[in-house]
């Protein structure tokens, strides 16, 4: 069956079993999101650990772990490209349809085909996605989110980011690489690690006491007094005043 035929279709097989395929798809890019942040590891899975409900993703380019408990339904989608290659995704959802993390494979359709062609679907329809009603984003030198990622690359510390989301835990850790702002984005990019952050979408970082080791732990906090489940984590030094 073409699978491509259908551009959007949900797998009937459990989350586990499309998850254990991951080292199967070559290069992929796994994507944590919250409203106005995404951190993305980007490379091969070299394999899968499981502790009870609890699944990890080792390698060089990749550090999360799920909660299986959390992934309801499995959706595939064939309809993003790169110029004229296809980068079809996985999304691992909630009951509610709400994405957990999602999969992108990197290599193409060949290799992710392959890995999953073994499981039935059926096509759904394809998301639509509102009209835009808020303002496009724009961020200042002083952004408020910026600052902890400034300090720390200046202070050429090693630190931890981090996101949370329900289910899913996703970090990398290390030198904090150039910044590139762009688009009214934070953005850090290298070969294997992405951070997103909208400008103007972190309004206060609330920071924890110094631990035993010598590190804090700051939490990227939006409007609302929401935590938006970035975390940076490092020496106490690191960070300046923010």
């Amino acid at each position: 069956m073409d699978q491509q035929a259908d551009l959007r279709r949900q797998l009937l097989a459990p989350p586990l079993n499309v998850f254990s395929r991951l080292p199967l798809l070559g290069r992929i890019m796994i994507a944590v999101r919250d409203d106005d942040v995404v951190l993305e590891r980007i490379g091969v899975v070299q394999k899968l650990e499981r502790d009870g409900t609890m699944m990890f993703c080792v390698g060089p380019a990749h550090d999360s772990e799920i909660n299986l408990n959390n992934l309801s339904q499995v959706v595939v989608d064939y309809s993003s490209k790169m110029k004229d290659k296809v980068l079809p995704r996985i999304e691992f959802q909630e009951p509610t349809g709400k994405i957990v993390f999602s999969v992108v494979g990197l290599e193409g359709v060949e290799p992710f085909d392959t890995a999953l062609k073994a499981f039935e679907g059926v096509a759904i329809e394809r998301l639509v996605k509102p009209a835009l009603e808020s303002a496009p984003a724009t961020l200042d030198a002083d952004d408020v989110g910026l600052q902890p990622l400034k300090a720390a690359r200046a202070a050429e510390a090693e630190i931890t980011i981090e996101m949370r989301r329900p289910g899913v835990t996703q970090r990398w850790h290390g030198l904090v690489p150039e910044i590139n702002p762009a688009m009214g984005y934070v953005n850090i990019i290298t070969s294997d690690f992405h951070l997103h952050l909208r400008g103007g979408g972190v309004t206060a970082w609330k920071r924890s006491d110094v631990a035993a080791d010598g590190t804090v732990e700051l939490v990227a906090i939006g409007p609302g007094d929401k935590s938006l489940g970035l975390f940076l984590r490092g020496p106490a030094t690191a960070f300046g005043a923010a």
